[in-house]
């Protein structure tokens, strides 16, 4: 997505207040949708994800680990996204999808509204040309009776009834309103390593050799860590976690089958 399609996204939900801004997508899995992305989204510019979680799974969001809102701007013209369920991205692990929905568009007023005062700032400077234009043209409001008696104006920014939006705005154009484009939009979180403790765990081995496996739930969704234990010398690296699953009989079926698994391929039997 081009920079300027993605700024205007951004200032479209008001990120760039914050400092924020969307970005194009990292994962080779995302770039194909035509989306951005937002890494560590603060839910105060995007309250649904906040609500998406406790009707998803009755969890918060601050339990979601290295949270990911991709947005896929849409005018319904188009078959909906369909979002990936997993997906890798590169060293920073692989991500699940946790909730999505979609976005009507709608608009509304720019942060941008104020009058012109007398006096001097720096940042909103406004030079004496541009000050008496814009009055002759009825474009701001200002309480200077004579532009020309002073010797310098600023933009005081101002939302109380009867101020106007800034003619030069570059998130508004002048026009007072920013447009909040429709679409659909998804929350991945990274896939935990590990279980939380006090999980219940089940070893499948022989008394020297074999594997733990470890169902567990987080965000709504079901996972198995899996670890070998071994006092020979087979490979002992950690097998990866798997999931999501819907229920913990998924997870509980997937472990033992990785475990057997690993068994039979390195010639140890089990009970």
């Amino acid at each position: 997505m081009d920079e300027n399609r993605s700024r205007r996204l951004t200032i479209g939900y008001d990120l760039d207040g914050g400092g924020y801004a969307f970005v194009d997508p990292t994962a080779e899995a995302l770039k194909p949708l035509a989306c951005v992305m937002w890494v560590d989204p603060d839910p105060d510019y995007i309250p649904w994800i906040s609500e998406a979680c406790r009707g998803f799974g009755r969890f918060g969001f601050n339990e979601v680990e290295s949270p990911i809102y991709v947005f896929a701007p849409n005018t319904g013209h188009f078959p909906a996204t369909e979002w990936p369920e997993t997906y890798r991205d590169g060293e920073a692990g692989r991500f699940f999808l946790i909730a999505h929905g979609h976005l009507s568009p709608s608009d509304h007023q720019c942060n941008c509204h104020g009058r012109l005062v007398a006096g001097f700032n720096t940042n909103t400077d406004v030079p004496l040309s541009d000050a008496i234009a814009w009055v002759m043209q009825g474009k701001v409001e200002t309480d200077v009776p004579r532009l020309e008696s002073v010797e310098h104006l600023y933009w005081q920014y101002d939302d109380t009834p009867g101020a106007k939006p800034h003619p030069k705005c570059e998130r508004c154009e002048g026009n007072g309103y920013v447009e909040s484009e429709g679409g659909e939009w998804a929350l991945y979180g990274r896939v935990p390593e590990s279980a939380s403790p006090g999980c219940d765990e089940t070893y499948i081995g022989d008394e020297h050799d074999g594997v733990y496996f470890q169902p567990f739930e987080h965000c709504g969704r079901w996972f198995t860590a899996l670890w070998v234990d071994s006092d020979t010398a087979h490979d002992c690296s950690d097998l990866p976690t798997g999931g999501p699953f819907k229920d913990e009989a998924g997870a509980r079926g997937y472990g033992e089958a990785e475990a057997k698994e690993w068994c039979l391929a390195n010639e140890v039997r089990w009970e």
